[in-house]
């Protein structure tokens, strides 16, 4: 399956469009691959009218430095920092064709609508996801957005999914742990984001969990980023 034909699928809403970018990655060589589970087009197509899915959201960053962080004021903007928010995935019964990620500060307040897609566009959460990490990563370190997508490309590429015993896959990507120390060092604390998923393999479209941490600090390493979904158990 090519993720060509995905992004193609998805048009240009807003910010969740963003977070691969325009370019394909490569063809998957091997079946069962991420593109055949948790990227997938119209993982939701036959979702019942109202909620899909719920996450709880943990946001934190790293303090800007007293002169700012190098990427800012790049028309790029900061994820905002929350703590026990609730990101919420759900098909309007006015617009039963479409899909709505709503965000709110935490789980009894109104969300606000993030952005709306098409039944068979892919996963949201996981878009919504990576572009957060994107951002944050462009902002404080000044990186290109199109060279750091460029590296998860390349990672989600190279990526082995590690299925347990209860039918459990877990995904593990470093995507800047081979670049040279040069452009290491540009990223700071980001040349060591590591990035987990998992999910069950009969449910792809139900991730259970996807975290973003970066590693290190002080001068050597500024910035820093976490970001923690977790999927909550339905009502």
């Amino acid at each position: 399956m090519r993720l060509r034909a995905i992004l193609g699928r998805m048009g240009t809403t807003g910010l969740i469009c963003l977070a691969l970018g325009p370019a394909a990655l490569p063809t998957f060589s091997h079946a069962g691959g991420v593109s055949d589970q948790i990227m997938q087009p119209g993982l939701y197509s036959a979702a019942p009218g109202g909620e899909v899915l719920r996450y709880r959201v943990e946001r934190s960053l790293a303090p800007a430095p007293g002169a700012g962080w190098p990427g800012a004021g790049h028309g790029i903007a900061l994820p905002e920092a929350l703590q026990g928010a609730a990101l919420v995935l759900e098909r309007a019964e006015a617009t039963p064709d479409r899909l709505r990620l709503t965000l709110a500060p935490d789980a009894t307040a109104p969300g606000r609508v993030l952005s709306e897609l098409p039944q068979a566009a892919p996963n949201p959460v996981l878009l919504f996801w990576l572009e957060n990490i994107v951002r944050a990563a462009s902002v404080q370190t000044g990186g290109s957005p199109f060279y750091l997508r460029n590296r998860i490309r390349e990672a989600l590429v190279a990526a082995e999914i590690s299925p347990d015993a209860a039918g459990i896959s877990h995904l593990e990507l470093t995507p800047f742990a081979a670049l040279g120390a040069e452009e290491r060092a540009r990223l700071g604390a980001f040349a060591g984001l590591r990035l987990q998923l998992r999910w069950h393999q009969a449910s792809p479209g139900r991730i259970l969990e996807l975290k973003a941490d970066t590693s290190g600090d002080g001068e050597a390493a500024p910035g820093g980023y976490h970001e923690h979904l977790i999927l909550q158990p339905e009502e």
